[in-house]
């Protein structure tokens, strides 16, 4: 069944299901439509236009406040949509200039000093910038020269992709901004990273989704969900070509060639007991709480897929922050087992990995003495260690190797 004749590019549900934002046409117009009148092909006196705005490149709207915003090159134009019925079914707020091409827009409701903000993300190139709506504020850019740790995140070829509050964190005023190679977390008041620790993805995303603390990332071989409470990967659904249809990403199509041949797919993913369905097809391109180690998602495509144990061919970044400390010739490897192996002798000591091992607190938050017997059990029952303590074996290994092939 035809719906519509127009050409479409972007449509978005609101007002509990109520109406329809549509960016439509070959003049690329913002129209706003009765869902149920559309569905039936009839008119109604929702139905309106923004016709004085063309060429639009994309909008955003919020589902609860109706505030509506739509770019055009480097401006930003602000509405409010009204729900009931008046005189006019929308009023005009606000106009914002940029320097650049703008590239996202998002409005989020952030709580800042205890009272709850209507706040405009939007940004371009490396730039991530926010506005007030309610107090109507000027702009302010996220990131703040006097961290120099976010250095790497104003190059050029590093682009943004969305911000994200991050609600119920112990952290007050805490975003996570998506860039096109990983996740920073900072402050807003502040614009200072809150986390050491970046999230970074297996590719290069595609397209994103946000759920209740869940992140998706599309990359082109996968989809991979993150918890961004707690700053971890969850799982990822081994899906090429695959695109969200819904800004939830409960709802995805799919082009991946083993499903199907020739056809499309539709994914359905949700949480356990979760059923909620909300339709918002986008534009492509401390609490306690315990992690989801058994995979906290279903796609009724796989019935139930578990987590696997690594992300697939997980890309590391390039290094920042190194410097070179010390040269290793072509003997040294040799020398300085040899003199760490009669320093344990000296020592008493009877593993290379007790060092590392002697302030590791036990399952009970306690730390165990020096014995080797506990660090040895601490080495089995811990994967981490039984990795780190593969990794300092295989590096021991390979030098001597080396230095056999030598000479």
């Amino acid at each position: 069944m035809k719906l519509y004749d127009k050409k479409v590019y972007q449509i978005s549900l609101i007002s509990n299901n109520q109406l329809l934002v549509i960016l439509s046409g070959k003049e690329r117009i913002i129209r706003i439509k009765s869902f149920e009148r559309f569905l039936n092909h009839s008119e109604s006196s929702f139905d309106s236009k923004i016709s004085d705005k063309k060429n639009i490149n994309f909008f955003t709207v919020h589902p609860i406040t109706l505030t509506l915003c739509f770019a055009i090159k480097n401006r930003i134009f602000i509405y409010k949509i009204h729900s009931n019925p008046q005189p006019y079914p929308y009023t005009y707020m606000n106009e914002l200039n940029t320097n650049q091409t703008i590239t996202y827009l998002e409005i989020s409701l952030l709580k800042i000093n205890n009272i709850n903000e209507q706040i405009l993300c939007f940004g371009y190139s490396s730039t991530f910038m926010t506005y007030g709506i309610d107090q109507q504020s000027s702009n302010i850019i996220l990131l703040r020269d006097k961290d120099l740790t976010l250095q790497i995140s104003r190059e050029q070829s590093n682009e943004i992709i969305r911000v994200i509050p991050v609600i119920d964190s112990s952290i007050n005023n805490e975003l996570l901004l998506v860039y096109h190679k990983f996740g920073i977390y900072i402050n807003y008041l502040t614009g200072i990273r809150t986390r050491h620790e970046e999230l970074m993805w297996s590719g290069l995303p595609n397209s994103t989704a946000y759920s209740d603390s869940y992140l998706f990332i599309y990359t082109e071989k996968s989809i991979d969900i993150y918890n961004i409470l707690l700053g971890i990967w969850l799982q990822s659904f081994s899906l090429t070509d695959t695109y969200p249809l819904t800004l939830d990403g409960s709802i995805s199509i799919s082009y991946d060639s083993e499903l199907d041949k020739h056809h499309a797919k539709l994914i359905y993913i949700t949480e356990p007991n979760h059923l909620t369905i909300s339709l918002d097809i986008p534009k492509q391109i401390s609490p306690r709480i315990s992690s989801r180690r058994d995979g906290g998602f279903r796609s009724h495509l796989f019935s139930s897929m578990k987590a696997t144990q690594s992300p697939i061919e997980i890309s590391i970044s390039g290094p920042t922050d190194f410097r070179h400390v010390e040269h290793l010739g072509r003997d040294d490897g040799l020398t300085i087992l040899s003199r760490k192996t009669q320093d344990q002798q000296n020592d008493g000591h009877t593993s290379t990995l007790r060092p590392y091992l002697s302030n590791i607190p036990d399952e009970n938050g306690a730390h165990s003495d020096n014995s080797f017997d506990e660090s040895f059990k601490l080495i089995r029952t811990d994967p981490r260690l039984v990795l780190f303590s593969k990794k300092i074996f295989f590096f021991i290994a390979i030098i001597l190797v080396q230095e056999i092939h030598y000479k």
